[in-house]
């Protein structure tokens, strides 16, 4: 995934942790399935790679269950001790509004060369940055608006191309957008 605290179908998700003492191979449940482990002594990482039908969407769940050489119990961990999390998102994103405009002055549902066509798309949830092409060409520029989170990613783009007559035909301008959200889902 693009942002390394959400995961999907395919991603792997890893515990790392570490005791006060030697300990024996820890059991270790991830988003409610058993992670494979591996290390010695006192540290050990715990890893599971998510498959869609074994896990339920939201804050994966942590469980670790251990104890020391002489077989004395340590407290079951269902937490971590920083501020790490991932969320497991197995829902692609939509687009909800995409909107185009033109720059020309006297009609902007026309381009003529020069002009710069912008391309407007609001999503169901943030965007890493998507692929755009207007009119069959790459977009100039593409701009997440507003507040930015992890990814990084935006709700909403606007991209911009500027007419050059060689590179376009005369008629409907083409559209495409491929876009994925934070944890990578395709829309």
């Amino acid at each position: 995934a693009a942002d390394t605290a959400r995961a999907n179908a395919g991603d792997t998700i890893t515990v790392s942790l570490e005791a006060s003492e030697v300990i024996v191979s820890p059991l270790v449940s991830i988003a409610g399935q058993t992670g494979t482990v591996a290390g010695s002594g006192s540290v050990w990482n715990a890893s599971y790679t998510v498959v869609s039908n074994q896990v339920v969407e939201g804050a994966s769940s942590l469980s670790i269950t251990f104890e020391d050489l002489a077989s004395n119990p340590g407290v079951t961990r269902s937490a971590v001790t920083d501020s790490s999390a991932v969320t497991i998102d197995l829902t692609p994103p939509t687009l909800s509004a995409v909107s185009i405009v033109s720059s020309n002055e006297a009609d902007s549902a026309h381009a003529n060369a020069g002009d710069t066509i912008t391309l407007t798309i609001v999503a169901s949830e943030a965007l890493t940055l998507p692929t755009v092409s207007i009119a069959g060409n790459s977009a100039d520029t593409i701009t997440g608006v507003g507040a930015e989170t992890p990814g990084p990613s935006f709700t909403e783009y606007t991209a911009t191309y500027t007419v050059v007559a060689s590179e376009v035909s005369e008629g409907v301008s083409s559209l495409s957008i491929a876009f994925a959200d934070s944890a990578s889902n395709p829309g």
